[in-house]
């Protein structure tokens, strides 16, 4: 197989540019300097709400002394992505899910934002170039249970003695005595429909059914970010003109659920994200079935409450043409609550997400203010 085959390059960038992004949140969960710095170029700019300007400015130590005094633990998820790439620079838009777990006193906080990225390829390595931050929902939660019991789980930690440093990653002396002596018990076979996919056996058709697996991810993930973001044609895009959503008891045709989404939205909320998690997805020839788990935050107007919700997709995607698109959705939702406790900081310095061409955060905007010499754009 050719190396230099357009669809092998693809591929290969998307993975390198996901695991730059990943490797920058493992950096900043454990407080690991080299891991956050090895995410971005030497001469890259964040604009990071207080911090706002070039990383090797101290960004790394400025991040970790700000989650050590505030916080106890933290983790930030990145969720919903869009990339686009073009040659040596690629744009991401990646929906983050942080949580703190307060130092003072007994609370987590929860909240949404967004990184809007430019990464370039120099000398063959992929890097962060420019970042914006955005930061647009947090919530404020009782964390005295977690506190009482962890549920037998041990904890993370913010040097090399985490977990996840561990080669090869091996049962602790004590439990692996302790399941030694222990028979495994039968499998039981799961029926065709629930299976792991298998991959094609030619690389080929591998190749190919890698494609279409990140391209329907892809379309699911521009129909939440559509609607987000408040635009109609995006969001309508990732749609077959004929698909139909269905929640409920309703089947309504996707033209008219798009526009009843943004307008209950424009009405209702101030900010709103759609974050992406567990995602499964099988291709069949022309045809593909995906399950994806989302979890919806939105922010009032009334400036306080915040509402989350757990939410399934189930999709149907068909190829026309070369092109996937959505063809059938529906909805379950699988939990969800209302708080009135927000620690939403209006003056944090931290960029806003806006629907429409406002947005700071959009894709066309290709680089940061122009940092000054104090920091400060």
């Amino acid at each position: 197989m050719n190396i230099r085959d357009p669809r092998i390059v693809e591929l290969l960038d998307r993975d390198a540019i996901d695991t730059v992004l990943s490797t920058y949140c493992r950096g900043i969960d454990r407080h690991d300097t080299d891991l956050i710095e090895s995410a971005y170029f030497p001469d890259a700019r964040d604009n990071h709400g207080p911090f706002q300007d070039r990383v090797s400015n101290g960004f790394a130590e400025w991040g970790n002394a700000l989650h050590a005094a505030k916080t106890r633990a933290h983790t930030h998820n990145l969720t919903t992505r869009w990339v686009e790439v073009t040659g040596d620079v690629a744009l991401t838009d990646t929906y983050v899910l942080f949580v703190l777990a307060l130092k003072d006193r007994p609370e987590v906080e929860l909240g949404s934002g967004r990184y809007l990225d430019r990464l370039e390829r120099r000398a063959g390595r992929w890097r962060i170039a420019a970042r914006r931050t955005a930061i647009d929902i947090r919530m404020k939660a009782d964390a005295r249970a977690w506190l009482a019991t962890a549920g037998g789980y041990g904890a993370g930690a913010w040097d090399r003695s985490d977990p996840s440093y561990q080669r090869p990653l091996t049962l602790p002396p004590e439990l692996a005595a302790r399941l030694a002596d222990k028979p495994t018990p039968p499998r039981e076979t799961a029926p065709v429909a629930h299976r792991l996919e298998t991959q094609p056996a030619d690389p080929e058709s591998r190749l190919n059914w890698l494609l279409a697996r990140r391209t329907v991810a892809d379309c699911i993930a521009q129909s939440l970010r559509g609607l987000d973001r408040g635009e109609h044609v995006v969001a309508r895009a990732a749609f077959a003109e004929d698909a139909i959503v269905i929640a409920g008891a309703n089947a309504t045709p996707v033209a008219v659920y798009v526009d009843q989404e943004v307008a209950t939205a424009n009405g209702a909320d101030e900010a709103q994200a759609r974050h992406v998690t567990t995602h499964c997805a099988r291709i069949e020839g022309d045809e593909a079935f995906a399950e994806t788990y989302v979890i919806e935050m939105r922010r009032r107007r009334d400036g306080t409450t915040v509402w989350a919700g757990g939410v399934r997709l189930f999709d149907r995607l068909t190829r026309r043409h070369g092109t996937w698109r959505i063809a059938q959705r529906t909805l379950a939702a699988d939990w969800e609550f209302a708080s009135p406790i927000s620690s939403f900081n209006p003056a944090d310095r931290y960029l806003r997400s806006m629907r429409g061409a406002g947005d700071p955060l959009r894709l066309d905007a290709r680089d940061q203010p122009p940092v000054s010499a104090e920091g400060r754009p």
